[in-house]
């Protein structure tokens, strides 16, 4: 009854962000499935010491925003490594915004670091948006970013096919000229009543 999910921004292009990037994939999936930790700031807290343990240098760091969906207790707790882009969850119209606060994770960060963790109800019709900044800052030909605001009014104003409207709106706005990686994860809560 539980399904955790992250969303995650490297530093850089290039080798070097793939290299770190692997690292973030098989450190979570390690922390998840073999140290079998759960709780979003218990994972984030375990994510950076393995991370200090490989000793990076400084210009190496990540961003990670970590959620766990319960299913059964209808709630989500959630925990957030600098991934300043927060995800936006909207129902019945109304729209609100998941504010968490923590440090990137990089060799700068002190080992004793503690992530906030938070926890919120899941009602029956929430709709999540989680993404990277690759998509609020794509650029048009005029040089100006997509910004939150269209991905706010999208999460609005679409109910069907809210994912591939955003993406083709994206494109049209950019002229698909996309010059930086872009995540976007649309999660709806369709759980039924027993």
């Amino acid at each position: 009854g539980r399904l955790g999910f992250y969303i995650s921004d490297v530093v850089g292009h290039g080798v070097s962000a793939s290299i770190l990037t692997m690292f973030v994939r098989q450190t979570m999936r390690s922390i998840l499935e073999e140290e079998k930790i759960r709780e979003p700031a218990q994972v984030l807290g375990a994510l950076r010491d393995r991370f200090y343990e490989i000793q990076m240098d400084d210009g190496q760091y990540f961003s990670l925003f970590y959620a766990v969906f319960d299913t059964i207790k209808n709630t989500l707790t959630y925990a957030n490594a600098g991934h300043h882009c927060l995800p936006m969850v909207e129902c019945a119209g109304e729209l609100e915004t998941l504010y968490a606060t923590g440090r990137l994770i990089s060799p700068v960060l002190l080992k004793g670091y503690t992530y906030e963790q938070h926890c919120r109800p899941m009602r029956k019709a929430d709709r999540f948006l989680f993404f990277t900044d690759g998509a609020v800052e794509a650029k048009n030909a005029l040089g100006m970013e997509y910004g939150e605001e269209n991905l706010r009014r999208l999460l609005l104003h679409t109910t069907k096919n809210t994912l591939s409207t955003i993406v083709h709106d994206l494109r049209q706005y950019t002229g698909e000229q996309l010059k930086d990686d872009i995540a976007i994860v649309y999660v709806e809560n369709q759980r039924r009543k027993v």
